[in-house]
């Protein structure tokens, strides 16, 4: 199954685009359903607007192809020993998605697919329409596969041998282009995903939190451990269970993944080394603590990936301040 969802992504990029009437897709759309995500998508594409029938229909088809490639995978997943899981883990961000991105950067090179031609602040009327068609739908093809990539990184954190990459670091490892200024993928708000069996959960009462006073993961290389960086174990288990009572993370230890969220645990990591929650000085490794330390301990205990939002925040300290003024159980926590 896997192999026809990643077929018709690859075809778009190592075949000719159809050249049909507008009629044609028109129809073509009324006959497109729309394919719904079996986990929560952490992404979702903000380009440009579609300006045709052709544009629409692409755009649709690839987020379809998308969707099913990333629930199929899932489905892989879930049923793969460990071994298996790492060997899908690493085809899928090792192999196969990295050639998609270089094969596809150097087409936008070499057929010149300016973004500017699609640029809506920048129309020009004097360009070939199916130029423009081209460009848009290879373009929304690249951030397709950006998008893949960020969610298998994330929702497969566990299973990663390395530290994972940033969308700038996919632009400048394997497109070889410029990051654009702004970022044409953006927080995807949370949908409630419908169970496989079709069962309902029992009842809306909220899961019991046991907060782990060590460890919750397998030992990484680059992770920095429990013990040697929490200052306070009772006081930053107190924090956790803060964390789950206001949806920051869930019973298994998992970012939430709520829309805007990510912001504000951000926001929430810079308050709480303010307050001395963690240690200063690693005794096993005889170095300092850094802030970088703190945040991959972080991102790989909650499963998520805080850096990029806590990097941006430490240049606005208003704005975080701002947020904890406003939510005064952070304000509230105690310093160790």
């Amino acid at each position: 199954m896997m192999k026809q969802s990643i077929k018709k992504l690859k075809s778009i990029l190592y075949n000719p685009i159809k050249e049909q009437s507008e009629e044609k897709f028109a129809s073509l759309l009324s006959k497109t359903k729309k394919e719904n995500p079996q986990f929560p998508q952490l992404y979702e594409i903000d380009f440009y607007r579609p300006f045709n029938n052709k544009t629409i229909y692409y755009s649709r088809y690839i987020n379809n192809a998308a969707i099913s490639y990333l629930n199929e995978l899932k489905i892989l997943m879930d049923s793969a020993s460990i071994l298996e899981k790492k060997y899908l883990i690493n085809d899928c961000l090792k192999k196969m998605l990295p050639t998609l991105l270089e094969d596809i950067g150097k087409q936008i090179q070499i057929k010149k697919y300016d973004l500017e031609f699609i640029n809506p602040q920048k129309a020009n009327f004097q360009i070939d329409i199916e130029y423009k068609n081209k460009t848009y739908i290879i373009h929304y093809l690249k951030l397709s596969f950006i998008k893949i990539y960020l969610e298998i990184q994330e929702q497969y954190k566990d299973l990663l041998p390395d530290e994972p990459l940033l969308e700038v670091d996919l632009y400048l490892q394997y497109l070889k282009e410029p990051v654009p200024q702004k970022s044409f993928l953006k927080e995807a708000p949370i949908i409630e995903i419908s169970n496989a069996l079709g069962v309902s959960p029992q009842g809306n009462k909220k899961p019991e939190f046991k907060a782990i006073k060590d460890d919750n993961r397998l030992e990484r290389k680059g992770v920095i451990s429990y013990f040697d960086v929490i200052r306070n174990q009772e006081r930053f288990a107190a924090f956790e269970e803060k964390l789950f009572a206001n949806d920051y993370i869930d019973n298994n230890y998992s970012y939430c993944g709520k829309h805007g969220y990510l912001k504000q645990l951000a926001i929430i990591t810079h308050h709480i080394i303010e307050k001395k929650y963690f240690h200063n000085f690693n005794n096993l490794t005889k170095k300092p603590i850094t802030e970088k330390d703190i945040t991959n301990f972080l991102e790989y205990r909650y499963n998520t990936n805080i850096n990029k939002q806590f990097r941006t925040l430490a240049r606005k300290p208003n704005e975080w301040a701002e947020f904890t003024d406003d939510h005064p159980w952070i304000t509230n926590l105690p310093h160790c």
